[in-house]
């Protein structure tokens, strides 16, 4: 999961970075890696 998020920063998607904030992608994230471990 991590190494596909690295990826996708490297690979230079600025407008898909600008559309969700840090914050909602980190929230997104949190959610996701809570229903997976439930």
């Amino acid at each position: 999961m991590a190494d596909a998020v690295d990826r996708r920063r490297s690979s230079g998607n600025g407008k898909m970075k600008m559309k969700m904030s840090h914050r909602e992608f980190r929230l997104l994230f949190t959610r996701v890696f809570v229903q997976l471990h439930l």
